[in-house]
């Protein structure tokens, strides 16, 4: 099992954050199966002004989160 402290990683300000777990098929209803530690990162970066997600798409119906750092 893989430890991680989200609030830890965005005390640091991170300009960038790939989310490894992010790529997963869509099920039939379209929602995105994630970890827990994604889904609350998610989460916290979506109410954090600093930060914007992007989501990449691909035809197989699978998704890739990206979080950027918004520009000052």
């Amino acid at each position: 099992m893989m430890k991680r402290d989200n609030a830890c990683v965005l005390s640091r300000s991170p300009d960038l954050l790939v989310m490894n777990e992010g790529y997963r098929l869509a099920e039939e209803n379209h929602d995105l199966s994630l970890a827990p530690m994604d889904a609350d990162l998610l989460e916290v970066v979506q109410s954090d002004p600093r930060y914007v997600r992007n989501v990449l798409r691909f035809d197989d119906g699978s998704s890739f989160f990206v979080i950027e750092k918004r520009a000052p």
